[in-house]
């Protein structure tokens, strides 16, 4: 599962091995000799980072937990006891002393250790070798922690050392599992260098264990093998509980990933020629030739994939993740038919791809939940950090159709820090665990990082149509055929179908693109004052969702007022100066009235607490004041900011899920959005009198970038706050609407 071999005999397909390697020196220590098996006693120290993001405040620190064993720690896996309690299970490297050892720790529901378990809850497994590097864990049904990976000999003073298949097994309270093995530990060799990287449990308790093997130069080849309870090979399956499976070409072949069917076929997830692959085999090791070809299923996307990790939908269907580059390396999920077709119904064609940040991005874990969502795990590469890139912890959401559902990116110390492991709770909540590194050194200054987000953790991306997290370039051309005109930031003119030209309205519409059916994309809608009526993209079958909502003079302000991750219909209705709001959750009215005079309102959270607040300007002796009425508390916030001429340019401009108030004051084409006198007010110059302000989070970092469309020459002017580099784009006429514009006041 994830990223292989700890060793040299590196394949290309885990190339992101640097989240593992990290020199090593020695140093002597204390231990507890048992036969076949050390676990050592360790000085545990917990500490926490500071949030950033969408994090739960109940876990850890505000969401966050790492911990330190007093070398270099790597957090690998994650697993969720039916009690609620959380083991990760990674890699200890000391600065001194002997080689690394896989490393068990176990946490309390709100991130503390649990004491119970092993030396103040955790453990060091150390196999008396030159280090041994854990890859995956699973959980047995009685409670037994299986950890594999891969332990290194030395052979002769001479000849290199060997690298094996190594397997752990521990009791729930940590002590190691005699029955197993030898003194709880169970090593396999295939040939020269042999790598266990994911581990699955049959219906008999039989183990499965994938990976790869090479023979000193040559290419690798996937290996697998099957054990009985015990840890010894299962002589049934394939040569003597052992398959080497060349699947061709001269290039390295290598298995990441492994999950087991209802009828107990073992689908193994591999890359084979720079291609995702996959296998099926029977109970008795042979391919299954009713999937794909003769049992092998190659996926190739036109551009270099690897698999990193499965799961297995209760339908059959098969989850993959890992990432695909056509140039940048993004999030890729893809779904398979349980006979090994590509399953088109999902995402597009298939797949779902996600850029964090247009650099390197990698997912490592899937996780399944209940409700059918899907939840990766992995790293992302943002910005520099002194004199290396900063990486960060990336998680993304996909509903069961494919389509994101959120994406959110966290920091530990500001260096390399990347997930390698994920899981939901019971109740929904997502846990990620890796590794934390507290200075620009690599792994050797690595903690395990753990942190807990709440099921539903990053808003959807305003104005984003194809539900990639970012901010698309739009224009909306007014007519009796209105059309709607998309450059699709998932593609952004890398295929056909990045550009969308959508027939949408009629002359006399106003444009409320939102998300109204909670699929983390913007439907096109509009609402036509000369009827009352709003109609949206959903459903063309009902007649795009005709909704009588308001009368002519209304002003539309749709936004999520309930909270339930659609946007509910809504007007102000400035005669009266009250709110009409329909919950989408229950078909339920809020009556509002909230403002005064020439009320202007204003749509946003800016309480951050998921829901959308009633809020309005007006002006006094010439400047502009914000009237708030908070969702979280009922408390009436009062801001003056902004002259009275300045334009409202709500959003969340710093990342921190609230919206933050900002001006646009075209005569000077200065921004203004920051309440922060010590910035001057998060001063920004982009723009001209005659341009049209429209924010929106382009980059998809989770912060709402400043820009403008300048309608004399069709322009799109964007300062990206990822990076500070000014994008743009020519697109749309001096006569259309720009969509992000839709409600900047």
């Amino acid at each position: 599962m994830k990223n292989l071999s700890q060793f040299p005999h590196q394949l290309r397909a885990q190339q992101r091995l640097c989240e593992r390697q990290i020199q090593v020196s020695f140093y002597p220590r204390r231990s507890l000799a048992l036969t076949g098996l050390i676990i050592s006693v360790l000085l545990l120290c917990s500490s926490q980072a500071r949030a950033t993001g969408t994090l739960d405040p109940a876990f850890g620190t505000g969401g966050k937990v790492t911990s330190h064993f007093g070398g270099g720690d790597i957090g690998d896996t994650v697993l969720v006891q039916p009690d609620g309690k959380i083991i990760v299970v990674g890699t200890s490297y000391p600065h001194s002393g002997s080689g690394p050892d896989f490393a068990v720790a176990r946490y309390n529901t709100n991130g503390s250790f649990d004491t119970s378990f092993g030396f103040g809850g955790a453990v060091l497994i150390h196999i008396p070798s030159l280090g041994n590097v854990a890859q995956s864990a699973v959980l047995q049904p009685d409670g037994k922690i299986l950890i594999v990976g891969q332990v290194q000999f030395t052979i002769t003073t001479t000849q290199p050392a060997e690298i094996d298949f190594a397997m752990a097994r521990i009791n729930p309270d940590g002590s190691p599992d005699y029955n197993f093995g030898n003194g709880g530990i169970v090593t396999t060799s295939f040939g020269f260098a042999d790598v266990g990287v994911d581990v699955a449990l049959q219906s008999n308790g039989k183990i499965v264990v994938v990976g790869h093997t090479e023979l000193y130069s040559s290419n690798s080849n996937i290996a697998i093998a099957r054990y009985n309870p015990n840890g010894s090979l299962d002589s049934s399956f394939g040569a003597m509980g052992k398959i080497v499976l060349d699947v061709g070409e001269a290039t390295p072949d290598a298995a990441s990933a492994v999950v087991i069917q209802t009828d107990d076929k073992i689908v193994v997830g591999a890359t084979s020629n720079l291609m995702m692959t996959l296998l099926r085999y029977d109970s008795g090791g042979n391919l299954d030739s009713s999937f794909g070809t003769s049992g092998i299923v190659r996926t190739d996307f036109g551009a270099y994939g690897a698999i990193n990790d499965m799961a297995l939908q209760p339908d059959g269907k098969i989850i993959t993740a890992g990432y695909w580059s056509a140039g940048n390396e993004n999030f890729l999920v893809v779904r398979y038919l349980s006979n090994g077709a590509i399953d088109t119904s999902f995402g597009f064609n298939g797949k779902s791809s996600v850029d964090f940040y247009g650099s390197a991005d990698n997912g490592n874990a899937v996780a399944l939940r209940a409700d059918g969502k899907i939840v990766v795990a992995g790293s992302v590469t943002l910005g520099n950090s002194g004199t290396s890139p900063r990486v960060d912890f990336g998680t993304a959401l996909f509903n069961s159709d494919g389509s994101l559902a959120g994406k959110a990116n966290t920091d530990f110390f500001g260096h390399y820090d990347s997930a390698l492991g994920v899981a939901f709770q019971a109740d929904g909540k997502i846990v990620v665990a890796g590794q934390a590194n507290t200075n620009n050194s690599g792994g050797a200054f690595a903690d395990f990082a753990l942190l807990r987000y709440s099921s539903v953790f990053i808003a959807p991306t305003a104005f984003d149509f194809d539900g990639d997290g970012k901010t698309d370039i739009s224009a909306y051309r007014p007519g009796s055929a209105s059309h709607w005109y998309v450059i699709r930031s998932s593609y952004f003119y890398t295929q056909p179908t990045s550009f969308v030209d959508v027939q949408f309205g009629m002359t006399g519409d106003i444009i409320v693109p939102a998300d109204y059916d909670g699929d983390g994309k913007s439907n096109y809608a509009v609402f036509r004052p000369s009827t009352g009526a709003w109609y949206t993209s959903t459903n063309a079958a009902i007649n795009y969702g005709a909704f009588q909502w308001g009368l002519n003079g209304d002003i539309p302000v749709p936004g999520d007022y309930d909270g339930d991750g659609k946007a509910d219909h809504a007007i102000f209705r400035p005669s009266t100066c009250v709110w009409w709001v329909v919950r989408s959750s229950d078909g339920g009215v809020i009556q509002q009235m909230f403002g005064i005079g020439a009320a202007k309102p204003v749509v946003g959270d800016f309480d951050g607490d998921r829901k959308t607040d009633f809020a309005y300007l007006s002006t006094s002796g010439g400047l502009l004041i914000w009237n708030i009425l908070q969702s979280s508390n009922g408390a009436v916030v009062t801001q003056q900011f902004g002259l009275a001429t300045d334009k409202a340019v709500a959003a969340d401009y710093d990342g921190d899920g609230s919206t933050n108030i900002a001006v646009f004051r075209a005569s000077s084409g200065r921004w203004y959005t920051s309440l922060n006198p010590a910035t001057n007010y998060g001063e920004v110059q982009l723009g001209a009198n005659g341009d049209i302000a429209v924010p929106g989070d382009y980059d998809g970092d989770g912060k709402a970038d400043i820009g403008i469309f300048r309608p004399s020459n069709s322009n799109w002017y964007i300062r990206k706050s990822i990076d500070g580099l000014l994008l743009t784009e020519r697109f749309g006429l001096s006569t259309d609407i720009p969509v992000p514009s839709a409600y900047v006041r």
